[in-house]
């Protein structure tokens, strides 16, 4: 029987009642997205203070409200690899993917994770497609780069580790590696030069100190060398690397 049945005032009270019916569900909707928002922020909240159990918890409740819910799944595969478990987290970043095939953060993680696991040409294509979605992702350029330099792909890194810095020029980690890249086909001055860049940006980093100490080292400015191991001692005074390689200076001089 269909529900026109009724003349004029029974089709309005019935069309009134599925009105109703319809609102309530998209009232229960809302309130289902707005519930899984409440616990993805937890989820980020705990992320924050380093509660990997409790965030894991609140995404899993974020998840079942709403399994479609990309953000959760991306944040979740973050925090699993916050705890090392990089096949669940490569899961949930796949699963955030076939949700939002244009999600470029959950591409940029994956890679991350696939790198980890030592799988350099994997995460190289998962930073490409961050890429391709997000050509300003600075960190997937970056960390691009950086893989390509683990499978001895130097002048590829370099261009990578280019655009990560022309997006952003404070990115000490890039001008860093890219300086190990041209150190390691010989081009110390330009090393040098990306070393003596990081340091501008963040001087307390003991680390681009030894890189710049290792390039005076290996065109003989064995004093220049010995200050940067001295800085890089004095900001980390635990730092074996650089009283092994003062001591390799000294040896060096004489």
């Amino acid at each position: 029987m269909s529900i026109f049945i009724n003349k004029g005032k029974g089709w309005v009270v019935r069309h009134a009642y599925l009105i109703m019916l319809l609102c309530g569900f998209a009232l229960i909707s809302a309130g289902c997205s707005q519930g899984a928002t409440e616990y993805y922020n937890r989820g980020v909240n705990f992320n924050d203070q380093g509660d990997y159990d409790s965030a894991l918890a609140a995404y899993d409740r974020a998840i079942s409200i709403d399994p479609n819910y990309a953000d959760a799944y991306n944040n979740r595969g973050f925090t699993y690899a916050k705890l090392g478990e990089f096949d669940k987290a490569i899961t949930d970043y796949s699963r955030a993917i076939s949700i939002d095939p244009n999600h470029a953060d959950a591409y940029y993680n994956r890679g991350l994770a696939y790198g980890e696991m030592g799988e350099y040409e994997r995460a190289i294509a998962d930073f490409d497609r961050a890429i391709e979605v997000d050509s300003n992702h600075s960190l997937a350029h970056s960390n691009r780069g950086y893989s390509y330099a683990l499978i001895s792909e130097h002048t590829k890194a370099i261009a990578s580790f280019d655009r990560a810095i022309a997006i952003d020029p404070n990115n000490a980690d890039a001008l860093i590696k890219r300086g190990l890249a041209y150190a390691i086909l010989d081009n110390h001055a330009k090393a040098i030069d990306d070393y003596s860049q990081a340091i501008n940006i963040d001087p307390n980093d003991d680390k681009p100190y030894i890189m710049r100490g290792l390039a005076y080292s290996r065109i003989g400015k064995y004093d220049d060398a010995l200050k940067d191991y001295e800085q890089a001692i004095n900001i980390n005074p635990n730092n074996d690397e650089a009283y092994f390689n003062r001591g390799n200076a000294y040896v060096l001089m004489y």
